[in-house]
This record gives C-alpha cells, structure tokens and sequence, in this order.
C-alpha cells in the first residue's frame, strides 16, 4: 500500500485499499473509457500519496508513481514561470529599448523583432508576453499548421525549431481582435519559448532544469524525447482502443521539440507533486511576487459557470476556478496518446495530479478523478456534487453529431444531386502550398480509403506536421468538398480530428490553381481562417 510522506498532520490515503471509493471509481473509469495505464498522486497537508494503475506498457509493466508520461499542456506553467522569474532578475533588457528591463507588459516584438511578426500590423507591435500567455493575442490555435520538419529552399529537410514556429505567425490569419476574445493557442506559447532562448542564449530545457526542476528535486522530468528514453525511469506506451476489434494499439512516442513550452515536459506524477506544492506553498525557488503574477487570472475562458461558482479565466499557464467558494488553480494537457491532468487547492494546501496513457480519454479521467478527490477532501455530499463526466460525455456526443451532420451543415444549400467537377478527378492530383501551414500533397485515393469511405475521391498525408494527418476529400459540388482529418498514429479519436469545408480554385488557364480549407476548432466549431494553398508543381 502507498505510504505518505511524513509531516504533522497524517490525512487518510485515498488508495488505503482496492475497495476504497476511489479506487472503485479510477478502476470503473479506466474500464468504461478504455486507459491501460495510469499515475496519480494526491497532495493533502505535508503528505504525498501516489499510487500507479493498470499498465505503463500492456502485460510488461505496470504503471507505478515513477512511471514517465507525457504531461503536454501542463507544460505551459513551467514556462510562464520561467518568464516570471525571468522579469523577476530584472536584468535581461529588450533589444528595441535596451535600457529597459523585460516586463510582463513588454511587447513580444521588442524582443524577437522580425521574428515576431504577426498578420496586423497593430498586433505585431503591441502584443505582449502577458497576451501571450493568457491566449488572448487574437489569434486562434492553428494547430494543423505546427511542423516537425522544414523543408528549405534547396530541398534539405530539417527538424523544426521554435523559430521556425514563431515565424510562420506571420501567415496564420487572426480570427478575432487582440485582447478582445479568450483563443487558446498552443503556438503563443512556442513564441513564448522562443523569447525565452532569446534572452537566455539557452535552451528552455536547460532553462528549467537549471531554474525550477534542480532546486525541486525533480530529477525525473525532461524536456525531450531522447532524454526521457535515456533515463533509467520507464516510459509509458501510449495506445488508442479500437473499437472495431477490441484491441489496443500502440501509438508511438512523439518527439515534441519544436512544440517546447508548450507541451513538451515529460515526467513523472512524483516529480509533479514537488511542483505542484511548490505552487501551493508559493515557495522557492520563485518569488512570492513570481507566483502571483503567474496565478493572477487575466481574461474569462468562458461565459457560462458550468459547474464551477463563476465562469473559468486563464491566468498565466493556469486555469482558474471557484468552487464552493474555494479558488482552484489547475490545466489539462494531451497528445495523440497521452492526457495530464493537475489542480491545487491552496487554502486546502491539496492537490491532484493524474497522468493516463490515451489521448482524451485520459483527460475524462484526470477531470473526474480530480474533481472527485477535492470533493472529498471539502466534505461535500454525495448528492451535491457535480457530475464531472458528463461534459465529457456530451462533448463527444456533439462532435459525432457534428461529423454526422457535416454535410449539412455546412453545405446546407447544396443540390441533389451535385454539380460535377469542372476537370477530370487527377487534375486535382499535385502540390500545394502555403507558408503558414506548409504542403499539401494530394493523390488519388487508394482502394483501403475507398473501401473503408465509398465517397472519399484524393488523399494528402502530411507527415511532417507536429501531428502527422491524413485529409481526405469527399466531392460535394461543383468545386465544393469536405475534407475530413484524422491522425496518422491514432485515427479513432475524433476529438483530434474534424471535418471541414474545402474548395478548389480555377486559374485563367483551365488549371487548378489553388485549394482552400476553412480549418474549424473542433471544441468549439469556429473558424480559424479560409487558408489557401497554391498549387506549386
């Protein structure tokens, strides 16, 4: 049985056995949403409990409170923090006004200049490290658009950098007005690591190593793939559960270097704990005023309560909540094969932290189990409680209705039957181009498409994203099309994929000259920006 740390005063261990209620309900979730593995470790006073469940690796290893995962998003705390304490030394200066120490409020642009540079050109010159941050820039996620590799002028292909990422900003479209509209935004927070390199001459990794993780003591969290492998800790396989057989899969392990500060840390649930006492007792190595600021929440996430006391805002790295008059800090993270998820309670001095190996899934865990625990710890009863997952339920609900209904939808006015193509269908065969999101190869679909989907006609796998893709294209009308997504390692779990409106464009020639796809957010169905690419080969 899992032994707590010792400190004055013991609190009861939510894993004292099997048969406890949350034992019962860790090991109902992971059977009813299909999670081989899981992590969790609980934060109650002074003491640490934590406890691993079910397999890191199916029939090899069990999943144990050391066991690795991928903590992805719940990496963003780690890098507003080393922005903290970065502006905290108040020695590192812009390059535009050197005499002026970097601030929360210093414009993005007064560090990076060109390599910051955004759409509007009001937004280039204004946009800060706190915007940022808080993913309120005006700019929506644009995750398809984030590569692993570049291809360069003379045809060398090469690993992405977090330059790179930040340099394309420059032709990804703004879907809203800055500092008007909470946007999550993974690639914010990418520019954000690259002004961290910037102003160091470091790398973030070492940045946080030598900043927050040494001084913690957590000696099991990295920065990259290669290092997590290297260590002598176990990482856990990541899998999806096909629905069709019954069976597992093993999704492969993800290299997240060009996503950094983003999402790239993988560690342990006991290396979290540190850090997620750390916050609690707003402790060293970061200043009081560090863990303030980082805590401060700067715009509203939503408009409806929810579940909560009032609606949720974003700090910086951090949600924010108030629940039964209790504020709560907390982030989820995910992969194509991983979900995190942490919460602190810090007048409780309690938290959670709960690393799973699927993707989404992971994240209905961590969320009810979370949520569960600081239920408990509060007392509450058991019929004033929340139901925790049944967001979760409703959520993929709406996206198989969306999917279902996506013809529809959004083409609502189409005949029947629909207009033919104006070429033959390997006119539409080639290269296409944008500088924001890259190429798109499409071919004529093959007969496993073709099967699985009668009506899919073209394909393009884009295997060098940050997320390898498969597009594939369905004809409408006349030039119309959908274009449904999925990813390459996973292509059952839609929350990370969608279908969206496309369009082809015809030059003076006859020729196509150009593809546009209206890329949708699918958690909350908007648009990111018609993007067009040209037609290169």
């Amino acid at each position: 049985m899992p032994e707590p740390t010792t400190g004055d005063k013991v609190h009861r261990s939510p894993f004292s056995d099997n048969d406890s209620d949350t034992c019962k309900l860790i090991h109902n979730l992971m059977e009813k949403w299909h999670i081989p593995g899981a992590s969790i470790a609980v934060i109650d006073g002074d003491d640490t409990w934590a406890r691993g469940f079910g397999f890191a690796t199916i029939d090899t290893s069990p999943a144990t409170p050391s066991t690795l995962f991928y903590a992805a998003s719940t990496t963003k705390a780690f890098t507003a923090a080393a922005l903290a304490h970065l502006i905290d030394l108040g020695n590192l200066k812009t390059r535009t006004v050197p005499a002026k120490a970097v601030a929360w409020e210093t414009p993005m642009h007064d560090v990076l200049l060109e390599d910051f540079v955004l759409m509007d050109d009001w937004a280039t010159k204004h946009i800060t490290i706190e915007d940022a941050l808080c993913h309120r820039t005006g700019l929506p996620r644009h995750d398809v658009a984030e590569q692993h590799r570049i291809v360069e002028d003379n045809g060398n292909s090469r690993l992405a950098t977090v330059k790179d990422t930040t340099r394309s900003l420059r032709h990804l479209p703004l879907s809203a007005e800055p500092r008007t509209k909470y946007q999550y935004c993974n690639v914010m927070f990418a520019a954000a690591s690259h002004l961290v390199e910037t102003l160091t001459g470091k790398w973030l990794g070492d940045v946080l190593k030598d900043w927050i993780w040494s001084p913690l003591h957590m000696h099991q969290t990295y920065f990259s793939l290669d290092d997590a492998e290297e260590s002598s800790s176990d990482l856990a396989t990541g899998y999806y559960h096909d629905s069709r057989t019954g069976a597992y899969k093993e999704v492969r392990h993800a290299p997240l270097d060009e996503v950094s500060g983003a999402g790239a840390v993988i560690s342990s649930v006991l290396d979290y704990a540190k850090w997620i006492r750390c916050m609690i007792d707003e402790a060293k190595p970061l200043s009081r005023e560090s863990h303030r600021a980082i805590k401060m929440p700067r715009i509203f996430s939503g408009i409806s309560p929810g579940n909560f006391d009032a609606p949720k805002a974003y700090a910086l790295g951090w949600e924010a909540f108030v629940y039964k008059g209790h504020r709560v800090w907390g982030h989820n993270g995910g992969t194509d094969s991983f979900g995190a998820q942490v919460l602190f309670v810090p007048d409780l001095r309690f938290g959670v932290v709960v690393f799973a190996n699927t993707a989404v899934t992971s994240n209905v865990l961590g969320d009810v189990v979370s949520w569960s625990l600081v239920e408990d710890r509060l007392g509450i009863s058991q019929d004033q409680r929340r139901d925790w997952e049944a967001r979760w339920v409703e959520a993929f609900d709406t996206v198989a209705t969306r999917r279902e209904l996506a013809l529809k939808v959004l083409y609502p006015s189409v005949p029947d039957p629909g207009l033919k193509k104006s070429l033959s269908l390997e006119s539409y065969v080639g290269t296409y181009f944008h500088p924001g999101y890259k190429e798109m190869k499409l071919a004529l679909a093959d007969s496993a498409s073709r099967e699985r989907k009668p009506r899919v006609e073209l394909v393009a796998l884009r295997p060098d994203a940050a997320w390898p893709i498969m597009c594939e294209f369905e004809h409408v009308s006349g030039e119309y099309w959908l274009v449904e997504y999925n990813l390459i390692h996973n292509p059952v779990t839609y929350l990370l994929g969608g279908i969206e409106p496309a369009q082809f464009k015809l030059g003076p020639n006859g020729k196509v000259a150009s593809m546009g796809i209206d890329w949708r957010n699918v958690f909350d169905d908007t648009s990111e920006g018609l993007i067009w690419f040209n037609r290169v080969d």
